[in-house]
């Protein structure tokens, strides 16, 4: 009498060569031990991320208002890709037509056609189409889509302005469940390349009835395909704009420099979910990590004493200072990159025991999720699901 094991083995040989011509059907997992990523460029966006950045062969959803930070920090992780794989060729599908090409020059981007595809799609099956052929050639390591709510059905591009109701409802809905039940089985095979969909928020208009007092404000456009399909979703908001004050104005002015922009990990299949952070973005100049590390390491290592002295006992004597500021202290990093390297690496393996801890488990493969702290204290605030919602800053 066959064992179970023999009866599996037959129906997997039997079912493997009826579908000889698809995709492998029994992956093996025992040899899966940690997830691929391409890292964002940002400490603290690949500490939210838990994984160390945007996961390969998945679908990330970076969704938030305007001017919130969205298509830098996608350029950003593009610049990461190409500087950790000098083959490495990033596709960028600009259904917006706004890339500003100047700006992601500045922040590092490549842009030469060998290593950026870039593509301004006029209706949604023409970007559907470009994707779905440079994912399957197998000639692209990240998937840019600029943004999912511009991804307008053809059928709605052909027809008049003046029709009433703006064509057939639920079209781009449709056609997003479509292009995302295709291009995620694409993306888990041959070079398994990372895609993130970018998209916008709209108002939640109610039309009729009551409005429920906890429902949602705003949700994120181009239907609920997205948040089935999308292994991670980040919500990007910007907390502060800050500055200083302009000169010659006594004080009257301000003169903007950047956005404090919190992050929150709203949907994550590989790691802890409810984890938010805080990155801040320079105008013209990207993601500053420099504060991010500088945050971090005075949140998690405590180097910082009273009176505003930062001390820090490195592992040998190079890395080691003593300084009174945060001027001072982001200077030493700024100037020290083995210290700010000594810095980052402890920073990210306490968040990987933190992580650990909270699983109940000793041993994980991953960055993890990191707790905020607010006004120098920690904090943990409840989500709207009900879930602990950790912080960093």
């Amino acid at each position: 009498m066959a064992s179970n094991s023999d009866l599996v083995n037959e129906i997997r040989k039997r079912i493997e060569k009826k579908y000889k011509d698809s995709t492998e059907v029994f992956p093996d997992l025992t040899s899966i031990r940690k997830i691929d990523v391409i890292s964002t460029g940002s400490t603290i966006m690949d500490a939210v991320m838990g994984v160390g950045g945007f996961p390969r062969g998945r679908i990330t959803e970076v969704y938030g208002p305007f001017s919130s930070g969205k298509t830098t920090l996608a350029i950003e992780a593009a610049v990461a890709c190409q500087q950790a794989n000098p083959a490495a060729v990033v596709l960028f599908l600009d259904y917006e037509h706004a890339f500003a090409a100047p700006y992601a020059h500045a922040l590092g981007l490549d842009l030469s056609p060998a290593r950026f595809i870039y593509c301004m799609p006029e209706y949604f099956e023409q970007g559907a189409d470009v994707a779905i052929a440079f994912v399957e050639a197998g000639l692209v390591d990240m998937v840019v889509v600029d943004s999912a709510a511009a991804m307008t059905p053809r059928v709605s591009t052909e027809e008049d302005m003046d029709k009433e109701g703006g064509g057939q409802k639920g079209t781009q809905a449709a056609l997003m469940a479509r292009f995302l039940d295709r291009i995620s089985k694409l993306l888990s095979k041959g070079r398994k390349p990372a895609m993130v969909l970018i998209n916008q928020t709209r108002a939640v208009i109610n039309i009729g009835g009551r409005p429920q007092p906890n429902a949602p404000k705003e949700q994120s456009a181009g239907g609920n395909a997205i948040k089935f399909y999308t292994s991670i979703r980040l919500e990007l908001e910007i907390v502060k704009r800050e500055g200083e004050e302009g000169r010659d104005t006594k004080g009257t002015d301000q003169v903007y420099t950047q956005n404090r922009v919190r992050v929150v990990c709203v949907k994550n299949k590989l790691a802890p979910p409810y984890i938010r952070g805080q990155i801040v973005i320079e105008y013209g100049k990207g993601i500053d990590n420099l504060t991010s590390i500088a945050e971090l390491a005075e949140a998690k290592l405590g180097i910082m004493s009273g009176a505003g002295f930062f001390k820090y006992e490195g592992e040998k004597p190079a890395t080691t200072f003593s300084c009174r500021g945060r001027e001072a202290f982001l200077e030493q990093l700024r100037t020290n990159p083995d210290t700010r390297d000594e810095i980052e690496r402890k920073v990210l393996k306490h968040i990987e025991l933190e992580t650990a801890k909270s699983l109940g488990i000793s041993d994980i493969k991953q960055v993890g999720s990191a707790k905020a702290i607010e006004t120098d204290t920690m904090v943990l605030e409840g989500s709207q699901t009900g879930m602990p919602a950790q912080d960093i800053d």
